[in-house]
């Protein structure tokens, strides 16, 4: 073999060599999800991608007047989520607030702004269509959580990071039913050694 050949195929190796530590670095980085859960059994229903940062809201109607009920919420680093404020309809509060800015706005409507507390995971009984009708907002997204769990189950939502590789895998289960049992089994036994540690209630 000549020379110039040997020195191409040489610089050919270490590129394919570089691409695949490249690939392998990129598949082992963290990547943060919202999961949402059966709270009593830690069953995950489904996550959605949150990078720290994210905003998302836990949307309801209120189950005495019919006002919707809205509370934002921000994902931080570290699995924490922060209750930055609440937006609403329902006069039903006679007590008032403990925490936040009271403000109302021309629409009728009324916020409750800066309250900028940190918990870990949110926690809510599901109800059902007429009197709740919880719906998670993240982005242009509106999911029903009625379309993945029954009325009067406990739901929880906390961010949850783990490596770019496992949803790659679980994208696959898509089309792979086996695949995807064995995953939802190693999910449901990571949520249970974390364990639920709950401080919002809705």
């Amino acid at each position: 073999m000549r020379p110039g050949k040997r020195k191409k195929l040489r610089w050919a190796g270490l590129g394919c060599t570089g691409t695949i530590i490249a690939v392998v670095l990129v598949l082992l980085t963290s990547e943060q999800h919202l999961v949402v859960y059966r709270w009593e059994t830690t069953a995950p229903l489904f996550k959605v991608q949150a990078r720290s940062g994210t905003e998302f809201s836990l949307w309801f109607l209120h189950s005495y007047d019919r006002a919707f009920f809205q509370e934002h919420y921000r994902v931080e680093k570290g699995g924490r989520i922060v209750l930055t404020r609440m937006s609403f309809k329902s006069c039903l509060n006679g007590q008032g607030f403990e925490e936040g800015v009271y403000r109302t706005k021309p629409d009728g409507t009324a916020e409750l702004c800066g309250i900028d507390r940190q918990i870990s995971e949110i926690r809510f009984r599901l109800g059902s269509p007429d009197l709740a009708n919880h719906t998670l907002i993240i982005g242009s997204r509106r999911i029903p959580l009625l379309n993945y769990a029954e009325a009067g189950e406990i739901i929880g939502i906390r961010p949850v990071t783990g490596p770019r590789w496992q949803s790659l895998l679980e994208n696959a289960a898509r089309y792979f039913p086996s695949l995807k049992r064995e995953l939802l089994s190693d999910q449901h036994a990571a949520m249970r050694r974390a364990g639920p540690t709950a401080q919002e209630f809705t």
